[in-house]
């Protein structure tokens, strides 16, 4: 990825490629991030690459931090065409797509080598394949990471998290995995997440390391848990009416860049979390709860809701993926 985009930065600067110019024509991209995340990262390696390939047919415009609007405000943009490209966390494409909600199971990969295969092979396709049916096409899977929990003056109780009350995504797998081990899910968008927890409206999250650094929640939390016990996966979406449009070959070059871009957006995103757990743990804030008991517990419980949503996600979509996760082996 790095030869793409130093090969990409060469031909640039030489002139071969034309720079864009007021004839190019204009691809919006939001994201929900911050602009010094991994995931705007990956964004702008996304960006070069559409502008170089295109040789300034394409002008990619970014808009960070919900700036058109909330994620699911921007789903209804891509459908009609309002904006171009968009890497929606794959939780709130739920109602949308229930395919997707396999990748909300708790527990699901064991590593992030599980997750590459499971996304990049034919179960990453066949939950792409029914996003089109709603207007959207999907290109690629990013990544902000797994997710850990953070609380205040619950993880370190006998009973762990029965009766907290445990933010979450709007997101039925989420919020009934937290209901198997007694949590009380309370569904808060993530822009108002801080201010949930510090008002003690809500005792806990669920996020990966970066969305709670970058948020700083664990300003307003003491505890902190390294659970991994789920994933937080984006999709990588077209605007269905808007990609159509284009050229063949130029639709080809979009749908490319995208997965060349996600594979440099995980990887940034990886290099940087013991960063930012750093980061967390020097702030004095947190202390870090080690619980292996309550750990094996929660991933019995949690994974005994899978059965509930198989016929949701679709029968065939689930059986299929699971058995591509046991032929991993585990690993």
């Amino acid at each position: 990825m790095r030869r793409i985009l130093l090969s990409v930065l060469f031909l640039v600067n030489l002139g071969w490629l034309s720079p864009a110019t007021a004839a190019s024509q204009v691809l919006r991209m939001h994201h929900d991030m911050p602009a010094d995340s991994a995931l705007h990262k990956g964004v702008m390696v996304f960006k070069q690459l559409v502008e170089a390939r295109s040789q300034g047919q394409y002008r990619v415009e970014v808009f960070a931090a919900n700036s058109l609007g909330d994620d699911l405000e921007v789903v209804q943009q891509l459908q009609i065409g309002a904006v171009q490209a968009a890497p929606i966390p794959s939780a709130k494409l739920s109602n949308l797509a229930p395919a997707l909600q396999m990748l909300d199971l708790p527990f699901l990969f064991a590593s992030e080598a599980s997750a590459d295969r499971f996304m990049d092979g034919p179960a990453g396709a066949r939950l792409l394949a029914t996003l089109p049916a709603r207007g959207l096409v999907g290109a690629s899977f990013w990544e902000s990471g797994f997710k850990q929990m953070t609380c205040q003056n619950v993880l370190s109780r006998p009973s762990g998290l029965k009766g907290a009350h445990v933010r979450v995504m709007e997101s039925p797998i989420l919020a009934a995995q937290f209901r198997a081990v007694g949590g009380l899910p309370v569904t808060v968008s993530f822009a108002e997440t801080y201010i949930a927890l510090q008002q003690g409206m809500v005792n806990c999250q669920e996020n990966p390391i970066v969305s709670i650094a970058k948020m700083r929640l664990h300003e307003v939390q003491n505890e902190i848990w390294l659970s991994r016990h789920g994933y937080l996966g984006y999709v990588f979406l077209f605007s269905q009416h808007w990609l159509r449009q284009q050229p063949p070959a130029m639709q080809a070059m979009l749908m490319q860049a995208a997965r060349d871009a996600a594979l440099e957006q995980r990887r940034i995103a990886r290099e940087e979390e013991s960063t930012y757990l750093e980061t967390i743990m020097a702030s004095g804030k947190v202390r870090q709860i080690d619980n292996p008991a309550l750990l094996a517990r929660m991933r019995n419980d949690m994974r005994a809701i899978y059965p509930q949503f198989r016929n949701a996600i679709g029968a065939g979509i689930f059986d299929a993926s699971l058995a591509d996760l046991a032929a991993q082996g585990g690993k």
